[in-house]
């Protein structure tokens, strides 16, 4: 089985360690003034040591029941193979006596024909759901059989439970009793090939773990799936996303947005760099950018990687002008992104220098763009299609866009469940 990435798309747990593909070193950019500070998610490290005494689960011993079908929303496979991440159905089985350990089976049929593949998920931990290290029943054809993990269980070999939950918030899979749902966040997945060779065309470490930038779930039997994101609607890209960091002219091209269903104030904008990766002629899918509008005055987007590898520069990653302040709210106003959402169209737009580029390998920050950025949205009717209705003729459930059930909504967007239908309501 080959990956689908022809260069670097992964970043191994603690560091940076992306695959083979360089580019030229990025240069003739204006350098950010030294006092700026990088601010990036390593500064949340994990500082306490394990303690515990607790018995370790040997997830070999366990007998098996079955407790029906369910699904699986692939991710760190769907990132690094031809696979799906469309929800697929599986065989859900418990741990006999300990409840709340999971296998599910199937998990990858549409890429293992042949063979068994299942991924076990405890959650008998509901703070702190860990994936174990095992075999995915996926064997490439260049770096040999693929094991999966979450970021929880390979930390969980040096730190406690308490520490991981305090330390890494971010990438803790989240256990939903309403619509029985584990839910794996970007980046709480991670692949590892032990077996790859020295001379692997794409670079592996064999000693690393390869981190999956998509979400994930499994739906447990009887559980109730949310689609995390929904198309916001198409739009055109204009002027200089990246284009002159690596000496190309910038061209317009389109792409798709996406809201999340969590948090409404996230957009998504699928392979946002695409029109770069274009002009490189990389023959791959472009990294997506989230950008976060809670405050349309100063958008953010938190250091995402742009999949490149620059050689003794390290992995390119990109971010707005705020998250590299300690604090984002002391963002000059000539440097703020900012969101217009108006009935039919948005735009995300991007001051000139309000982009910065980093080199990960250096504690270097260059100014990206040296024109205007627009990200201009023409949003979809589904979007604006929200179905009105009187508190009185609710249907069953309620749950607010974060998945949590309530009782008695107020006015308001609740995603709505009865039977197995679901739908987004406004409350008024």
């Amino acid at each position: 089985m080959k990956k689908i990435y022809s260069f670097a798309i992964a970043t191994a747990v603690s560091l940076t360690a992306f695959a083979n593909t360089n580019v030229s070193k990025v240069t003739n950019l204006e350098s950010v003034q030294s006092e700026l500070k990088i601010r990036t998610a390593a500064e949340r490290t994990l500082d306490r040591p394990s303690k515990t005494t607790k018995e370790v689960t040997d997830y070999d011993k366990i007998t098996w029941k079955s407790i029906g079908e369910g699904k699986y929303v692939a991710s760190v496979v769907a990132d690094y193979y031809t696979a799906s991440a469309e929800p697929t159905t599986v065989e859900v089985f418990e741990a006999d006596g300990q409840p709340g350990i999971y296998k599910a089976v199937g998990t990858w049929s549409d890429i293992v024909k042949t063979g068994y593949s299942y991924i076990i998920v405890d959650a008998s931990n509901k703070e702190c759901i860990k994936v174990p290290y095992t075999f995915t029943g996926i064997k490439d054809n260049v770096d040999g059989d693929t094991y999966i993990a979450s970021q929880t269980w390979v930390l969980s070999q040096q730190y406690s439970d308490d520490a991981i939950i305090a330390g890494a918030p971010d990438i803790l899979p989240v256990y939903d009793d309403a619509s029985k749902t584990i839910t794996f966040p970007a980046k709480s997945l991670v692949l590892r090939w032990p077996e790859a060779p020295a001379d692997s065309q794409y670079g592996t470490d064999p000693s690393k773990y390869y981190v999956g930038e998509s979400q994930g779930a499994l739906i447990l039997p009887g559980g109730t799936y949310v689609e995390p994101w929904q198309l916001f609607g198409e739009a055109t890209i204009s002027g200089d996303l990246y284009f002159s960091s690596f000496g190309k002219t910038p061209s317009d091209y389109k792409v798709e947005v996406y809201q999340s269903t969590s948090n409404p104030a996230i957009l998504r904008v699928k392979n946002a760099i695409q029109g770069l990766y274009n002009a490189l002629n990389f023959n791959a899918a472009a990294p997506d950018f989230d950008f976060d509008t809670t405050d349309p005055e100063n958008v953010s987007l938190e250091p995402t990687s742009l999949l490149i590898n620059g050689g003794t520069d390290g992995v390119y990653y990109a971010l707005t002008y705020n998250q590299n302040l300690q604090d984002p709210s002391t963002c000059p106003a000539a440097f703020r992104s900012t969101f217009t959402n108006n009935d039919n169209d948005a735009v995300i737009a991007i001051p000139n220098k309000g982009l910065f580029l980093w080199p990960s390998a250096t504690t270097n920050l260059y100014y990206a763009n040296t024109t205007a950025v627009n990200i201009s949205i023409k949003k979809t009717s589904g979007v604006e299609e929200i179905t009105e209705v009187e508190a009185d003729d609710a249907p069953v459930e309620y749950y607010n866009l974060q998945g949590i059930r309530v009782n008695n909504p107020t006015s308001g967007i609740y995603i709505v469940r009865q039977g197995a239908k679901v739908s987004k309501v406004l409350v008024k």
